[in-house]
C-alpha cells in the first residue's frame, strides 16, 4: 500500500490535467470544426490570420513568464509577483502598438486578456493545483465558446477574436487576490534574468513557429489554401494532446527533482499509435465531414506523423527546463522556425498545400533530432 498509495496521487494529479486538456482541447476543436462547416476556406483562413497576430503580440508581451513562473514556484522562489507586474506592462504597451498598427480593438484584448489568464494558471500549475487548472481552463473554454458565436454572428469574422479576448478576462480576480500582500522586488529579477529570457526566447520561437506561418501563407499562397492548412493544424493539436498532458504534468515535477520516465516513454508510443490510425481513419472521415476543403486530407496524412517528433520535443524540453538548460530549447525552437519557414517559401510555392504539411513535418523532426543529440551529448559529458 506504501507503494500504490504514491502512484495513484501521481495518476489522480495525471489525471486532473488530462481531463482539463482533453476537454479544453476537444472544446476548442468542436468550436473550430463548427467555423470550418460555417465559414469558407478563405474566411477560416482570414480569421486563422487575425488570431496569430493577437497570439505573436501576446506571447511577445508575456516576457516567457508562463515557464518561469512554474519552475521557480515549484522550487519554492518568490519571484512570481514582481513577473506579473512586468507582464502587465508590457501587455498594455503592446495591445496600445496593435491597435495603433492594426486598428483592431479586438486584438488588443486578446492581448490583455491572455497575459491575465496565462499568469494565473502557470501560478497554478506550479503551486501543482492540478484541480484549480483544471476548473479554469475548461470554464474559460466553454466561455469562449459561448461568447465567439455570438460575437461572430453579431460581428462578423473580428466578433471571434473578441470572444477569445473577452473569455480571458474574469480571471483577473484571482490574479488580484494573489497581489495581497505580495510583495515586488525587481532587484530579484536580475541574477534570474538569463533563465526568464532563454524561456521568452522559446516562447517567442514557439509562438513563431505556430503563428508566423500563417502570416506568410496568406500573402504568399491565398487565405483558401491558409484555410485548408489551418484546419489540418488544429487537427494536428488534437493529435498532440496526449504529450502535451504528460509534459504539463511532469515540468513542475521534475523542477522538483522528480522523475518520470515511465510517463514520457508511455506518451511517445501513443504518439506513433495515433500518426498511424490517422493515416488509415482520415481517408474515410475527412471528405464526408469538410467537404469544402479540397487539400486538407493530403495535409493532414503528411503532418499526423509530425506528432512523433513533437512529443520527443516535448519530453526533452521538460528535462532542460526543469535543469534550467533552457538555451537548447530556445534553438531547437529556432532550427523549427527555420526550417518550417523555407519549407512553407520553398515547398509551398511548388507544391501548394501539400508542400506546407512537408514543411512542418520536416520542422518538427529537426527540432526532436537537435534535442535527442543534445539530450545524448550532456548526458555523457556530465
Amino acid at each position: 500500500m506504501k507503494r500504490i498509495k504514491p502512484f495513484l496521487s501521481k495518476i489522480k494529479d495525471l489525471t486532473h490535467v488530462g481531463i482539463a486538456n482533453v476537454v479544453g482541447t476537444g472544446i476548442l476543436s468542436i468550436f473550430w470544426m463548427f467555423l470550418a462547416s460555417v465559414l469558407e476556406p478563405d474566411g477560416y483562413g482570414k480569421v486563422s490570420y487575425l488570431l496569430a497576430i493577437a497570439n505573436i503580440a501576446s506571447v511577445a508581451a508575456f516576457l516567457g513568464a508562463g515557464q518561469t513562473i512554474i519552475v521557480y514556484i515549484a522550487k519554492g522562489l518568490k519571484l512570481h509577483h514582481t513577473i506579473y507586474i512586468l507582464s502587465l506592462i508590457t501587455g498594455v504597451i503592446s495591445a496600445t502598438l496593435v491597435f495603433l498598427v492594426q486598428a483592431s480593438i479586438e486584438v488588443s484584448i486578446y492581448v490583455i486578456g491572455y497575459i491575465i489568464f496565462n499568469l494565473v494558471i502557470h501560478e497554478v500549475l506550479g503551486a501543482k493545483l492540478y484541480t484549480k487548472y483544471s476548473k479554469f481552463v475548461i470554464s474559460q473554454r466553454i466561455m469562449l465558446v459561448i461568447l465567439a458565436t455570438i460575437f461572430y454572428f453579431s460581428f462578423g469574422i473580428n466578433g471571434i477574436i473578441l470572444g477569445y479576448g473577452i473569455s480571458f478576462l474574469p480571471y483577473s480576480i484571482f490574479l488580484y487576490r494573489g497581489f495581497k500582500g505580495a510583495k515586488i522586488d525587481f532587484s530579484q529579477i536580475k541574477p534570474n534574468v538569463g533563465f526568464m529570457m532563454n524561456n521568452y526566447g522559446r516562447d517567442l520561437s514557439k509562438i513563431l513557429s505556430r503563428s508566423l506561418d500563417k502570416l506568410i501563407i496568406l500573402p504568399l499562397l491565398s487565405a483558401t489554401i491558409l484555410g485548408n492548412y489551418q484546419l489540418a493544424f488544429q487537427v494536428l493539436i488534437v493529435l498532440t494532446l496526449i504529450p502535451t498532458i504528460v509534459y504539463q504534468y511532469v515540468l513542475p515535477r521534475q523542477a522538483s527533482g522528480i522523475q518520470n520516465k515511465k510517463i514520457k516513454g508511455l506518451a511517445v508510443v501513443a504518439s506513433i499509435v495515433i500518426s498511424f490510425i490517422v493515416l488509415f481513419a482520415a481517408p474515410i472521415i475527412i471528405p464526408t465531414i469538410f467537404p469544402k476543403y479540397e487539400n486538407v486530407l493530403d495535409i493532414i496524412q503528411i503532418m499526423s506523423f509530425a506528432v512523433i517528433p513533437m512529443s520527443i520535443t516535448l519530453m526533452y524540453t521538460s528535462k532542460f527546463l526543469a535543469l534550467e538548460k533552457s538555451r537548447h530549447v530556445i534553438i531547437s525552437a529556432a532550427i523549427f522556425l527555420l526550417v518550417q519557414i523555407f519549407g512553407i517559401i520553398i515547398l509551398g510555392d511548388k507544391y501548394g498545400a501539400v508542400g506546407l504539411g512537408v514543411a512542418t513535418l520536416l520542422a518538427a523532426i529537426s527540432e526532436a533530432s537537435y534535442l535527442s543529440i543534445i539530450n545524448r551529448v550532456w548526458y555523457y559529458s556530465k
